[in-house]
């Protein structure tokens, strides 16, 4: 088998800078305000890309300086309806300046978080949002963008934890501050988990893996953003702890050229709880039979997903069933935009995941 990934170049203190600077924010909660007090239309930060206008929020770093924060950016349409159980749709564009303050913040995707015991059923199934944190000089780069006069930020995209059955972005938990006073981008954002996230048919009914979709999409978002915020595409790190770091992006070729480096933190494509079930079909009718579905265990499983996207998400995730533990998924090669054909640890046997540069 080939050596463990995550190289090391010309760029190795950048990547270990970055570690070194955030692994205190994954721990620890924000002791702080999260806005300076400074929101008056007339002074907030704005951007504009592909999707519209947004106007953010100004925070201010442990070093004191202001930096602009925007939050609850839609990367997807909301994972309802329909698109229970399916693969994530880009979000459409949006009219009006959309209000990225964060004074009305987004709720985190739906769960049943194990490790805050008695919390029950927390956060929706429109969950899928990300936000964008910037440090100071963001602003005159966004101005001399087409210009040599200014070089364009490296970015940081974390993927948060809490082995798929829960988990936050919120700058609440994993707060941007000691990051904003080193010159980087910080991209923080949701994804579906627990069965909205990884329940599966093993067949076209409901391929699975639609959380480590979610993130995958959130990743094309930044690749194809980044730039109106000042940012450099072709500097991308992916940070992921524990659940984050075993979430197999670097196993999808698919993400060829979306980020170019990678750190894991507490967890890893091969840890055993991320071993794909061998039989995810059962899971899915035992999660059915859970919730009262009729013949859960026969019916065909385009109609069983159809009766699971019908009842209610608070008793699909309820505390009160036993626990069932979903994880990544083996998909067909027949399934459209697979993101996992075969498991990790053959992925990793044959050298077949993107090396980092």
């Amino acid at each position: 088998s080939r050596a463990p990934v995550v190289q090391f170049n010309s760029s190795a203190l950048f990547t270990m800078a970055i570690g070194a600077l955030i692994v205190p924010l994954l721990i620890l909660l924000s002791s702080g305000p999260v806005w300076s007090g400074e929101l008056t239309d007339e002074n907030l930060p704005r951007v504009c890309i592909e999707d519209g206008c947004m106007r953010g929020s100004w925070m201010r770093s442990v070093g004191g300086e202001r930096f602009e924060a925007f939050f609850g950016i839609p990367f997807a349409k909301p994972p309802i309806g329909e698109l229970r159980f399916a693969n994530p749709v880009p979000n459409d564009r949006w009219v009006d300046e959309l209000d990225a303050t964060g004074r009305i913040p987004k709720p985190p995707c739906i769960q049943v978080n194990l490790f805050i015991p008695r919390t029950g059923v927390e956060g929706k199934e429109d969950c899928l949002y990300l936000n964008v944190f910037l440090p100071k000089a963001a602003r005159k780069n966004r101005a001399n963008y087409n210009t040599t006069a200014s070089p364009k930020f490296p970015t940081v995209v974390y993927i948060h934890g809490i082995g798929f059955v829960g988990g936050y972005s919120s700058p609440l938990l994993y707060g941007p501050e000691k990051l904003m006073d080193e010159p980087v981008i910080l991209v923080t954002f949701d994804y579906r988990m627990s069965a909205f996230g990884f329940l599966s048919t093993g067949d076209e009914a409901a391929s699975g893996n639609f959380g480590l979709k979610d993130q995958r999409l959130a990743l094309r978002w930044v690749h194809r953003n980044i730039r109106a915020f000042g940012g450099d595409p072709r500097l991308v790190t992916i940070m992921g702890y524990s659940a984050g770091g075993a979430s197999l992006q670097m196993m999808h070729l698919g993400n060829e050229g979306l980020f170019q480096r990678a750190i894991s933190l507490s967890g890893s494509a091969l840890a055993p709880w991320n071993t794909p079930p061998s039989d995810p079909d059962q899971l899915a009718r035992q999660q059915a039979t859970l919730v009262g579905i009729k013949n859960a265990k026969t019916i065909s499983t385009r109609k069983l997903i159809k009766a699971l996207r019908a009842i209610d998400a608070d008793q699909l995730n309820g505390s009160r069933y036993p626990v069932v533990l979903y994880s990544p998924t083996v998909e067909k090669p027949t399934v459209k935009d697979a993101f996992l054909t075969a498991t990790p640890q053959e992925l990793w046997s044959q050298g077949a995941y993107l090396h980092g540069r």
